[in-house]
């Protein structure tokens, strides 16, 4: 999974944003980025990230990305924030 991180203020809650790509968020967090740490992941087969060779593009699927990402991260405390396909993934 292809993710930018904005970085930021680390000590602030963190923002994993979900949208299509990566890049829908990059002016929203170029502008949070000086009080949140904003990370942005592309969902499964947009982005740079890669297809899934199983065709998995349930809604489970991305959820299991979210919470793959937000481990790896060692994220406690975050704001989700998503639009379109991202914004429907539990």
């Amino acid at each position: 999974m292809h993710v930018l991180d904005w970085g930021g203020a680390v000590n602030r809650s963190s923002t994993a944003r979900r949208g299509l790509t990566a890049h829908t968020w990059d002016l929203v967090c170029l502008g949070l980025r000086s009080t949140y740490r904003c990370i942005a992941p592309d969902l499964r087969g947009h982005g740079d990230s890669s297809w899934s060779a199983e065709q998995k593009y349930h809604l489970a699927d991305h959820r299991a990305d979210v919470e793959g990402l937000v481990a790896h991260l060692g994220l406690e405390r975050f704001v989700l924030v998503g639009m379109s396909l991202g914004g429907a993934v539990p």
